[in-house]
């Protein structure tokens, strides 16, 4: 009886094991099937989109193709007007850029001119330098620049140099100088200053007699300056100021005026 229940256990014992290892390969096998129907279905999706991509490609050629051979139709049929849109095409970009109008170069103020314009060259008639005189004017920023000049009158020579600070405008535009000039003559000579009101107010009688003098004045203006900002007289200028003249040694004030042209380039 004992050995008949040793047996039976085992028996029930190796058709455990059995049962278990047929679960193991059926459970393998359903991991195998399943691994193999996804990759089938990934396959077949790159499949579908590599046709629908070819067949893309297949329907923008031909529309791309047609665009093309209508463009050359149309400059075969017409290739001086398409030479004409291609050519305002690219003028007006390059004006547009440039800031370039038809008739020449224009600026839509007196500062953008001055931007690109960086020194103007002229002349003057009165004022710091006395009869006559040469100025050259640098802007260094679009409102602010230095102006430097000479000039002459009967029986002297005159050297200037001011700060300029304009205001900004289009045509029209008003600007101040502050600055220093001296008025002289080293060789001397009777009467050398008697047409020169300014020189008669603030010589000495020595000074006169001999000729031989040197004033000193301190300068400040108002003026107001016409700018040609179109057109291809573009950077021509013409002012008018007031001016007013510091006699350094006597502390004299004396009033005078001024007007003049100016060209930036």
């Amino acid at each position: 009886m004992k050995t008949f229940a040793i047996g039976f256990g085992s028996l029930m014992l190796v058709s455990s094991i059995s049962q278990a290892q047929l679960n193991l390969r059926a459970d393998s096998q359903t991991v195998k099937d399943k691994a193999q129907a996804i990759e089938q279905a990934y396959s077949q999706s790159r499949r579908d989109n590599e046709a629908m991509n070819e067949q893309s490609v297949q329907t923008v050629e031909p529309a791309a193709e047609h665009s093309r051979s209508e463009f050359r139709q149309s400059i075969q049929n017409s290739p001086r007007e398409f030479q004409q849109t291609v050519t305002q095409d690219i003028q007006q970009d390059i004006r547009q850029e440039l800031n370039v109008g038809t008739a020449g170069t224009s600026y839509s103020s007196n500062l953008k001119m001055r931007e690109t314009r960086k020194v103007g060259v002229g002349m003057a008639v009165g004022g710091t330098l006395g009869l006559a005189g040469i100025n050259l004017e640098f802007n260094f920023e679009d409102a602010d620049g230095a102006v430097a000049g000479f000039g002459t009158g009967p029986g002297y020579n005159s050297v200037g140099v001011a700060w300029k600070h304009n205001f900004e405008g289009d045509y029209i535009s008003p600007y101040t100088t502050l600055g220093y000039s001296r008025w002289y003559n080293s060789e001397g000579g009777k009467d050398a200053a008697a047409d020169s009101d300014i020189l008669n107010r603030v010589l000495t009688d020595s000074e006169k007699r001999s000729g031989k003098f040197g004033a000193d004045f301190i300068t400040g203006a108002l003026g107001l300056q016409y700018n040609q900002l179109s057109g291809e007289l573009a950077g021509l200028s013409f002012y008018g100021e007031i001016v007013g003249l510091i006699e350094v040694k006597r502390s004299q004030l004396l009033p005078a005026g001024s007007v003049g042209a100016l060209y930036y380039f």
